[in-house]
This record gives structure tokens, C-alpha cells and sequence, in this order.
């Protein structure tokens, strides 16, 4: 995942502080994450406020032609009068989680970790069914399994489980 931290002054200056994953693909003649300029005033709000009140903000940049989809928090910095300014790429897809190493975790069947993949990737249980060549009754089963397996109530909480798991992998 890429990602671009920067601190901000009350003056608006800035002051590159980290960088990691790939370039995205928008940046300014000084190597900066471009903002729209549709966004420009509520990001320049969001700097002010982290800088005087200590308020958090982000603000989601939308994917257009060109453009990459972009996440921004606004935090205040340690430094007094600094804002920490993140640009996450979110249009790129998590640390890929191992079918195995979820075989091992939460002891599923290869079949019940590729159905855990596919809900992880925002697929729909019939989705699954048609790409995988069985029953939606069989993946509702493998569904169920997989929660009881992970001691998860529903699919709302297995899949924030596995985001923390890919947050938590090292990138590769």
C-alpha cells in the first residue's frame, strides 16, 4: 500500500516525513500527492484545525481518470504547531493474505479459506458459488464454518478481523 506522510505548519509549508509502497501515479513537480481542487479547502481547514483545536479529519479524495483514490488524515503532530498529514492509495488492495496462513490460524479447509479470501474481497456468497463451481448452499455452509472457526458473531466482523490481519502483515 502506498502511503506519504508530511508534516504541515500553520504557514502551510511542508516538509516530507516518510514514504512507503509505490509512487501513486498524481504527484506535483515536487514529488507531493497532487489534491483535487475540489478538496483543497476542506484539506486546508483540516490542517488549521489539527494545528489549533488537535481535531483528526480524513478526508476521502475520489478515483477519477489519472487519479488515484486517495485517503487523507489530518492529525496534530508532536511538534506544537504541526499538522501529520498521511496520502493512502486505498485503490490498491491490502498485504495479500495466504490462503494457508489461514488454514493454519483458524484451522479451515483450503476450500473454507478461499471462500474467506473471496468474502475479504468484497465478494457476495452467490458471487462465490458461480466462481467457484458449487452450490450457494454449499458456500453458505463453508460460510458458517468459517465463523464458528474464527469466533466471529457475523461476516461484518470475520471481515474486519482479516483487515487487521493484512494491516498487521508486512508488506511485501
Amino acid at each position: 500500500m502506498t502511503a506519504i506522510h508530511l508534516l504541515f505548519d500553520e504557514m502551510g509549508a511542508m516538509q516530507l516525513v516518510g514514504r512507503s509502497g509505490r509512487s501513486p501515479t498524481r504527484l506535483d513537480a515536487n514529488g507531493l500527492p497532487m489534491i483535487p481542487k475540489a478538496l483543497q479547502d476542506r484539506f486546508s481547514e483540516a490542517v488549521r484545525n489539527a494545528i489549533a483545536t488537535g481535531n483528526s479529519a480524513a478526508i476521502k479524495s475520489p478515483m477519477t481518470d489519472g487519479e488515484f483514490e486517495c485517503l487523507m488524515t489530518v492529525r496534530p503532530a508532536r511538534e506544537a504547531g504541526q499538522a501529520l498529514v498521511s496520502f493512502i492509495d486505498i485503490s490498491q488492495p491490502l498485504n495479500s493474505l495466504d490462503p494457508g496462513m489461514l488454514m493454519d490460524m483458524f484451522e479451515l479447509t483450503r476450500a473454507e479459506a478461499d471462500v474467506a479470501l473471496a468474502l475479504h474481497a468484497g465478494l457476495e456468497t452467490d458471487e462465490i458459488a458461480q466462481l467457484r463451481e458449487v452450490s450457494l448452499e454449499t458456500v453458505r455452509w463453508q460460510v458458517k464454518a468459517i465463523l464458528s472457526k474464527t469466533n466471529c458473531r457475523n461476516q461484518k466482523r470475520f471481515i474486519a478481523l482479516l483487515s487487521r490481519i493484512a494491516l498487521a502483515m508486512p508488506q511485501r
